[in-house]
């Protein structure tokens, strides 16, 4: 009986045709020829359409990020109209370092992506930008760099953003300050640089908002007092000059803030004086970026 190797290539086709698209990226490992025949883009496109061309909402498993980059275009294209989520299939990460395809930016209609610890690596694509209809994203705990792309602006919908433990580079990009509906923000643990820009005073609905452990110098921007709804502000280990750079009316009243001098959680208590500090030791908050 001959393998499955030595069939002819229209036979194996017709065979990975009805293989399951999620575990393609194994059989990308088994042969150079399996690898090639994988790689071809209408092999791709009547792979993915008899899986997939009828759904109207899809989960899409980690494992999209090795597929052969056709296969990821064509996949993410017939795709385009559903409400898409990437993520986990299992609770197993890859072990392989894999960056971010600009192919990302072909599913319109994505939600969330969730790729926490997924051994990431490379910069941010700016086709991210592409995805207007994104509430969730995720990337922390990875080993990604590069600056964060001003795209990230066009992300209108988001209202979760998380790319702490990373090593992101440069400023905060003032296109953040587009992202109106931001609720939690994470961006510790990095290695971003300057000034918070002036627009984030525009995040008028950010509750929590981490930017600890970075090499952010101030002063704090005038705008932040906007953050009405602010409760939890982080800045601890970064390179801001003591109260100069972030005075404490600069901040609402009841803001959880990070002191990064007495290195204790404090509550911001500037109802008496324009110049008062923050007083009022605070026990702990009631999030933190160790959850992502």
């Amino acid at each position: 009986m001959p393998s499955l190797e030595s069939l002819p290539t229209e036979v194996i086709q017709l065979v990975f045709r009805f293989i399951k698209p999620s575990l393609v990226f194994r059989f990308r490992r088994l042969s150079h020829r399996y690898n090639l025949i994988l790689q071809h883009r209408d092999f791709a496109r009547l792979l993915v359409s008899e899986h997939f061309d009828s759904l109207i909402s899809v989960h899409v498993d980690q494992y999209w990020l090795h597929w052969p980059s056709n296969l990821q275009i064509v996949y993410a294209q017939v795709l385009a109209r559903a409400k898409t989520s990437i993520g986990y299939a299992d609770e197993d990460t890859i072990d392989v370092p894999v960056a971010i395809p600009d192919a990302i930016g072909f599913f319109t209609q994505l939600t969330t992506v969730n790729l926490l610890r997924n051994n990431l690596m490379g910069s941010l694509p700016s086709t991210i930008g592409a995805l207007s209809q994104l509430t969730n994203l995720n990337l922390s705990r990875n080993c990604l760099s590069g600056t964060l792309p001003p795209e990230l602006g066009n992300l209108i919908a988001l209202t979760d953003l998380g790319l702490s433990y990373n090593s992101f580079s440069g400023p905060i990009p003032p296109e953040i300050g587009s992202l109106v509906n931001l609720d939690c923000l994470l961006l510790d643990n990095n290695d971003l640089s300057g000034a918070i820009p002036a627009e984030f005073g525009n995040l008028v609905l950010l509750t929590y908002c981490d930017l600890s452990n970075n090499k952010l110098c101030g002063p704090l921007p005038s705008t932040i007092k906007q953050l009405s709804n602010l409760e939890d502000f982080l800045l601890g280990e970064n390179e801001f000059d003591g109260v100069q750079d972030i005075p404490s009316k600069q901040i609402r009243k009841g803001t959880r803030l990070y002191n990064f001098l007495e290195e204790a959680m404090v509550r911001v208590d500037n109802s008496d004086s324009e110049d008062s500090d923050s007083a009022g030791s605070w026990q702990g908050s009631d999030r933190s970026s160790d959850e992502n």
